[in-house]
């Protein structure tokens, strides 16, 4: 009887500690890695975080494998910013299976953290951008049927880089927490005091890169494609051109000229490389001209995914248009 029982005894202890018995984290996936930055700010240690394009893609270009289909229907949450900027998942995402746990951080989105969840707070933050605007201010939000569009009216308004965009990194991270709030499994007081602790910091950061970025104003910055243009506009940059329309297509020759004729009429313009597109883009218009070159990553692959990483990624850049006057 004796050894039964601690057989039986053993058999359970082995169960309890086999990793099989151990609950699995919630699964959240992000279409684009600085998307699956901001999200591991807010959920910390609460979930496992995977991103669909892989370092060094490009959402303009990509193309999902039937294995990342299947990735999609196991996620808990898919955070993506709309079909706008993930053309390749307009038609995916209709899917109900997939719709459901969809979180579109761009226009009315369906789905979870997309419907509006019934929530209620009231906090005060600082918005302090480069254009003047001041202002403290306290909301109360109630259900509501569609979500907020993110995607404030001005020059950037119809430009998808929202992650980009400090001004809308709060309020996207409010989203993220809401629906991680909403799966089964996740400690809400923990995501709850990750977004306070996000916004604390997220303000700090601005604060420090708004200074560093001061001297640089007046330079000229031309990029290969528009997709910095909510980051420029922030802090009040000079992005004064680009190469390329649609990322997807060479540009012609007539483009390349008036590129070039606008490099001229700047006194040591800088030029931003992007690691996802031809670096040597800028060789066949730069010929005897002074020239700042620096890599401008607008998808930060090379950070961790892991808490710090999204403030990080908003110091890159600013240290990127630093480097154009080193």
């Amino acid at each position: 009887m004796t050894r039964t029982l601690a057989a039986g005894l053993l058999i359970l202890v082995v169960t309890l500690i086999s990793p099989m018995a151990v609950a699995e984290k919630p699964k959240v996936m992000a279409s684009l890695h600085p998307l699956a930055l901001l999200t591991a700010e807010i959920a910390g240690n609460e979930v496992t975080i995977n991103t669909l394009v892989p370092a060094g893609g490009s959402p303009h270009t990509y193309s999902m494998r039937p294995s990342e289909r299947r990735q999609l229907q196991q996620a808990d949450l898919f955070v993506w910013i709309g079909p706008d900027m993930e053309v390749f998942l307009e038609r995916v995402m209709e899917q109900p299976d997939l719709s459901e746990k969809s979180l579109q951080l761009q226009g009315a989105g369906s789905g979870s953290g997309s419907s509006g969840h019934a929530h209620s707070h009231s906090h005060k933050h600082r918005h302090n951008n480069d254009h003047g605007h001041h202002h403290d201010h306290s909301h109360s939000e109630k259900t509501e049927q569609q979500p907020p569009v993110l995607s404030p009216q001005g020059p950037a308004s119809d430009d998808p880089h929202l992650w980009l965009d400090p001004a809308l990194a709060l309020p996207m991270a409010e989203r993220i927490a809401e629906a991680l709030s909403a799966i089964e499994g996740i400690n809400g007081e923990a995501i709850a005091a990750n977004l306070a602790a996000f916004e604390d910091a997220l303000e700090q950061t601005l604060d420090a890169i708004r200074e560093q970025l001061a001297p640089h104003r007046e330079m000229a910055i031309f990029t290969y494609h528009d997709a910095f243009r909510r980051y420029g506009d922030y802090f009040a940059l000079n992005i004064a051109g680009h190469l390329t329309i649609n990322p997807e297509r060479s540009p012609g020759a007539r483009r390349v000229a008036q590129l070039r004729d606008r490099l001229q009429q700047e006194e040591a313009p800088c030029i931003m490389v992007e690691p996802q597109f031809n670096r040597d883009w800028w060789q066949g218009i730069s010929g005897g001209m002074t020239l700042g070159i620096s890599v401008w990553d607008p998808l930060g692959s090379e950070i961790a995914v892991e808490q710090g990483g999204y403030l990080a990624f908003l110091q890159n850049l600013a240290d990127q248009v630093s480097a154009c006057r080193d």
